[in-house]
């Protein structure tokens, strides 16, 4: 994963939004693979390609990509990751009839 985030370091230099798009999504996999969680890594790979159209897309506007500072930064991560798990939370107590 560092060696991804090295990369991406670079890649921001050159504004190279395909390549930053790929790495994202290289990193993420990696995270997925530590998961050792077979199907959910194969639900995953189902989506890549998607998902990585996805930021292509989507990393033109990013404000993350383009933060230095280093508190900053940890707070919009921060917001990222309790956003995902909110709207996941919220899509299992909705989609549940039970509730649960």
């Amino acid at each position: 994963m560092r060696k991804i985030l090295v990369r991406m370091d670079a890649a921001l230099e050159r504004q190279d939004l395909v390549e930053i798009s790929q790495l994202d999504t290289g990193f993420h996999d990696r995270i997925y693979q530590a998961s050792r969680h077979d199907r959910l890594y194969r639900s995953r790979a189902d989506l890549r390609s998607q998902v990585t159209l996805f930021l292509i897309s989507r990393n033109t506007y990013a404000v993350t990509s383009r933060v230095s500072d280093t508190t900053l930064l940890v707070r919009l991560t921060d917001d990222h990751l309790l956003g995902a798990y909110e709207r996941l939370r919220d899509a299992m107590i909705l989609g549940s009839p039970n509730g649960i």
